[in-house]
């Protein structure tokens, strides 16, 4: 009888065993599932409250700062160091095309890699984040800023005549609506106002 009570013991603690061992396997994968639930909901939480409104204050700000600069009386250009001190970082990555300067300022989105496959680049996986354009004209020493866009660079737009951004764009990636010359002293404005305000005076 005790060889069989020790034999029932054994099997009754093995059973307690298999069956906490069952049950604790959902549990554990429950807990898998429900950290990454939550490590998804946190990505996009990150992109749409702070990554890509990120990017909308950025443009917002500089296209702001440009307004009020071509609409002073000195109507001067902003230049690179002002865009800086108004996004209060140095930007991200600086280049040259079609003649321009872009400086990119980036804000690293929730979910950090991305399927990269596009015209200019290789299929493969690269860093994803969320960009602000700021595009730029060497003027002696100085960048006197031009236009700029927000998530996407116009590749197309970089091709056009010598500008100042003055207006707004809303589309992502768009310029802004209304574009004014660039004189070589780094003021705004275009012939036919000079010329103008030149006979006002004389007359």
């Amino acid at each position: 009888m005790a060889e069989e009570s020790e034999q029932d013991v054994q099997n009754r603690q093995d059973t307690q065993t298999t069956s906490l061992g069952m049950t604790g396997k959902p549990n554990r994968r429950l807990v898998i599932l429900l950290g990454l639930f939550g490590l998804v909901l946190f990505a996009f939480g990150w992109d749409f409250l702070i990554a890509r409104p990120g990017v909308e204050r950025a443009y917002a700000k500089v296209e702001e700062a440009n307004i009020a600069m071509n609409t002073s009386v000195q109507r001067a250009a902003l230049t690179n160091t002002d865009v800086e001190q108004l996004l209060g970082r140095a930007p991200s990555e600086t280049f040259q095309k079609y003649g321009k300067t872009i400086e990119v300022y980036t804000w690293q989105a929730g979910i950090p890699l991305e399927f990269n496959g596009s015209e200019d680049r290789s299929p493969g996986i690269g860093r994803k984040t969320y960009d602000y354009y700021a595009v730029y004209e060497q003027r002696g020493p100085d960048l006197l800023f031009q236009t700029h866009f927000k998530f996407k660079l116009d590749s197309l737009a970089l091709e056009m005549p010598i500008t100042v951004a003055t207006g707004e764009g809303d589309a992502e990636g768009e310029m802004d609506a209304e574009m004014t010359p660039v004189g070589d002293d780094g003021t705004v404005g275009d012939e036919e106002e000079s010329k103008s305000d030149s006979d006002s005076a004389s007359e």
